[in-house]
């Protein structure tokens, strides 16, 4: 009886080291598999990065001024507008230094030339603009006693285009106090900023009028962009089918995007670059406009809800068969635009503390 008792504890025994050696077995098993598995993931997102870095370079490389042979109607724009605007801001300082700016002016005046060649004259504006920046350049200059003549070359080739000035009483600097500041702030941003939220309930039955959107755009003209160059464009659709279209290869709609009555592409323009250094503008620039947009629209009432653009290659080149917009402009986001429903829920979307994202450095 004890020898049989003894044979059983030792089968017991024998079974319960068996079944660990079996758990730890499976155990280590399961660790390898997952190890394998994470590495595998891993070299897949190494080249999916890549083939993305890749296919983004090459449309910044294809489309931008960074090529020197190239010589498209835009880049030289871009190049003028900068140019005009350096000058600009030189004459914003409270010392304008004499005879500044001569490199830049002629530059300016070669690119002016190049565009006349290519058979294509500045907008009005842009026009303008030059004419009102040189004139008070020249007029800055000899009260100084400064070198003036290059200025006064391209003042006389902008004058000859033809163009009839309307220009207000400054010319190239506008003339402010810090009083006229108080004036045209009539209500607490900070208020209007904070009950803004994200909406993705609208009333599809109310239609958006295009007087509000234009407004909220007009807005958003005033964002600040690189040299003012004003490289963003933003496409509006209205068309049902051409929403839904869209929505379908952005992705994250789900649950709101068949209530979308208006869909704002916001984009941005690679010809008006032309430095490998400017290869992260075009999401600067875009999203300063893209939310000064979106508070034009909160303040003509109209909700929104942005929508991100982080898309793969194919999916990016899917949007670019539907030939909604020019090949040399990139998607920086999209926003959904509608009414108010007569009652709604928003996610709160609660905010870090301003101590945790702030720091103020001090000797």
């Amino acid at each position: 009886m004890r020898k049989n008792n003894s044979l059983t504890m030792y089968s017991t025994l024998t079974s319960s080291i068996d079944i660990s050696s079996s758990q730890r077995g499976n155990t280590q098993g399961t660790e390898w598999r997952r190890i394998v598995r994470n590495i595998f993931t891993s070299c897949q997102n190494i080249v999916h990065y890549f083939s993305n870095w890749i296919y983004d370079g090459t449309r910044f490389i294809q489309h931008s001024g960074i090529l020197q042979w190239k010589s498209d109607c835009n880049s030289l724009l871009a190049w003028i507008r900068a140019d005009i605007h350096k000058i600009e801001k030189g004459l914003a300082l409270a010392q304008p230094r004499a005879g500044f700016g001569n490199s830049i002016l002629m530059r300016l005046g070669k690119n002016l030339s190049e565009i006349s060649r290519l058979d294509y004259s500045l907008s009005e504006v842009d026009r303008k603009w030059a004419l009102q920046t040189l004139r008070e350049y020249v007029h800055v200059q000899e009260c100084h006693s400064g070198d003036a003549l290059e200025a006064r070359k391209l003042v006389e080739i902008l004058e000859n285009e033809a163009f009839v000035s309307n220009s207000p009483d400054h010319d190239g600097l506008i003339p402010i106090s810090g009083e006229s500041y108080q004036v045209a702030r009539p209500f607490h941003f900070h208020e209007f900023a904070w009950s803004r939220y994200s909406v993705r309930q609208f009333d599809s039955a109310r239609p958006v009028s295009r007087e509000l959107l234009v407004r909220a755009v007009d807005c958003a003209r005033k964002s600040p962009s690189v040299c003012n160059r004003q490289t963003v464009r933003v496409h509006l659709f209205e068309e049902q089918s051409q929403v839904q279209a869209i929505l379908a290869i952005q992705r994250g709609n789900a649950g709101f995007g068949d209530q979308v009555p208006v869909l704002a592409v916001v984009t941005s323009d690679l010809s008006q670059f032309f430095s490998p250094d400017e290869r992260h503008q075009m999401w600067v620039d875009g999203g300063l406009f893209a939310m000064t947009f979106i508070y034009g629209l909160h303040s003509e009432g109209l909700a929104s809800c942005s929508l991100n653009w982080c898309q793969d290659v194919s999916r990016d080149q899917q949007f670019r068969k539907l030939g909604y917009i020019p090949s040399q402009e990139s998607v920086i986001m999209l926003i959904a635009i509608g009414h108010y429903p007569e009652s709604l829920k928003v996610a709160s979307s609660s905010r870090l503390p301003v101590e945790y994202i702030s720091r103020f450095h001090s000797l």
